[in-house]
């Protein structure tokens, strides 16, 4: 059993955001998706989430289907990998780039993933800072 450290509506958006992620390819998909959370969360309106897929155009159906059968198990993985973070994680968020944490620089993250980045199409984020 897992026990939420902030109570039942971070289980249902754990399992939801879970179930994204592992149903959907496109990172920019679930990304919105969970960016819609986490907002919602901010704001004290987590009870909302259905909005979410509204105001993106999401298919809800998958991810209840998703959330209501393997959803929790796909959080757990989740936890697992979170767990096994060395150095461990001391506050939010934990931005891990190539196994190495940034800490506290997380607002600087598209400059270290493009620094990381060895592709030879440089995403459009990056060119200023290439």
């Amino acid at each position: 059993m897992i026990i939420w450290q902030n109570g039942q509506d971070e289980c249902i958006l754990n399992s939801l955001e879970s179930c994204a992620m592992n149903l959907w390819s496109d990172v920019g998909k679930y990304y919105g998706l969970i960016y819609c959370f986490e907002f919602l969360a901010i704001e004290g309106r987590s009870n909302k989430w259905q909005d979410c897929f509204d105001q993106l155009g999401l298919p809800l159906a998958s991810i209840l289907n998703c959330s209501r059968g393997n959803g929790t198990e796909l959080a757990k993985k989740c936890i697992d990998e979170t767990t096994k973070l060395n150095p461990p994680h001391s506050f939010l968020p934990w931005v891990v780039i190539n196994n190495q944490p940034i800490a506290q620089d997380y607002a600087n993250f598209t400059y270290f993933v493009c620094k990381a980045y060895k592709g030879i199409a440089v995403p459009d984020a990056c060119n200023p800072i290439r």
